[in-house]
């Protein structure tokens, strides 16, 4: 699927990640140990998958469709998780093919959990959770409960 908005914001918000992966691989060539969860791309791809969760989890709780309405300026995380797959910059085959792989099971795995929780959320909406009121009611240790 890909965004609904102009195709030049989705392209340059492309850009942008492809930026911050080829940041993190500069910053970590100086490293002894590089942190492999930045030079792979991970990183960006669990963040990634992780806000637009948010945002859907939102949208479920102020009573949308969390499957509709993708945003006019961001593409879909999928569309930047295949953008990072072509960035191999000096990285050997055999390793961004592993890089590759790490990214796509933990779509995977951030999908599956989506999947278990979406269900608990719109049972809560139906159960009167809301955040027009109050946008952190629902967060535990929250002093105003709705």
């Amino acid at each position: 699927m890909h965004s609904i908005g102009d195709p030049e914001s989705s392209r340059k918000e492309i850009e942008a990640d492809m930026f911050a992966i080829a940041l993190c691989r500069y910053i970590e060539q100086e490293e002894k140990q590089p942190n492999l969860f930045h030079v792979s791309g991970a990183a960006p791809v669990v963040l990634l998958k992780c806000l637009d969760y948010v945002r859907r989890t939102r949208k479920i709780f102020a009573g949308r469709d969390a499957s509709e309405e993708a945003s006019s300026t961001h593409p879909e995380t999928e569309e930047p998780v295949l953008a990072f797959d072509s960035y191999v910059d000096g990285i050997p085959p055999g390793l961004a093919a592993n890089f590759q792989q790490t990214r796509h099971d933990l779509c995977a795995l951030i999908d599956a959990v989506w999947t278990r929780l979406r269900p608990l959320y719109v049972q809560m909406y139906e159960d009167g959770l809301r955040v027009e009121d109050n946008p952190v009611a629902w967060l535990p240790g929250s002093s105003s409960q709705s």
